[in-house]
């Protein structure tokens, strides 16, 4: 899990770097690069979100 963690912070921080992000594009690339898996739960905002 601290791997994942890690990998989202670095995916954030590029972003960071090329004008800003929101929090679905490091979901999305953490699916792309098999770290979690592609699946409706892992994709769904969470109770709460807009």
């Amino acid at each position: 899990m601290a791997l994942i963690g890690e990998r989202a912070a670095a995916i954030g921080t590029g972003y960071d770097e090329t004008g800003g992000w929101i929090l679905r594009q490091p979901n999305y690339r953490l699916v792309f690069e098999g770290l979690i898996p592609h699946t409706a739960p892992a994709c769904r905002p969470g109770p709460g979100a807009p």
